[in-house]
């Protein structure tokens, strides 16, 4: 049930509907060649490919401390008593997609990188699958014929 989310159609598509041929529904370059020939595109690809089904998880309250991986030592510098996990849909811009969950972690005096960094990733554990649930409801009711 996880991994349907992503992992099930990028398996399709690498595997099966558009690898080694033409799409033959709008006449493109196959993805799976499209996908190793461009390493600077594949990110494009994968979005384009994967829209509105991909997730990220991100260790701050989002739109706070976005756009890098040292979010949690962005929120020590900064000063702030609040910080957090965000898991949102992933899209062209980065750290901008629509907001599944999020959960705030309180910072503690004299917190360190490392322990904030731990109860952030406590947090993000939580919020997952909670998430994931979210997307597959929202991808059933966007598939529903009527």
């Amino acid at each position: 049930m996880t991994f349907r989310l992503v992992l099930q159609p990028l398996m399709a598509a690498l595997i099966g509907f558009r690898a080694g041929r033409r799409d033959a529904r709008d006449g493109r370059e196959p993805f799976l060649t499209q996908f190793i020939r461009r390493p600077e595109g594949r990110r494009a690809l994968l979005l384009e490919a994967f829209r509105d089904r991909i997730i990220n998880v991100h260790p701050s309250l989002l739109p706070a401390f976005a756009g890098g991986m040292d979010a949690v030592e962005q929120a020590l510098a900064a000063g702030v008593t609040t910080t957090g996990a965000t898991v949102h849909v992933v899209t062209d811009a980065l750290d901008a997609g629509l907001i599944l969950a999020q959960e705030s972690v309180e910072v503690l005096p004299g917190e360190t990188v490392e322990t904030l960094r731990q109860r952030v990733h406590e947090v993000e554990y939580r919020l997952l699958p909670a998430a994931i649930r979210l997307m597959e409801a929202r991808i059933a009711k966007s598939s529903a014929v009527g």
